[in-house]
């Protein structure tokens, strides 16, 4: 239908990611997805990090999810 859809999913901190970089338990499915990102919890900041997807990770870098407003903000 091309309707885009967001989904989260739950990982274990403990398990090493797959070769790709992506957590394992999301590999059988990841060919599904067309970006798929991280959130980082940091004392109080969220990174935003780039797992899969046509942005280059550079771009994202210095992204920051705001947990106040849920905005993306500008590490700097």
């Amino acid at each position: 239908m091309g309707m885009p859809a967001w989904f989260t999913v739950h990982t274990h901190r403990h398990e090493e990611p797959g070769k790709d970089g992506l957590p394992v338990s999301f590999s059988p499915v990841a060919d599904l997805f067309d970006l798929v990102l991280e959130l980082q919890p940091e004392h109080a900041d969220i990174h935003i990090k780039l797992l899969k997807g046509s942005a280059t990770s550079a771009h994202t870098a210095g992204l920051l999810l705001d947990p106040s407003t849920m905005l993306i903000k500008d590490r700097t």
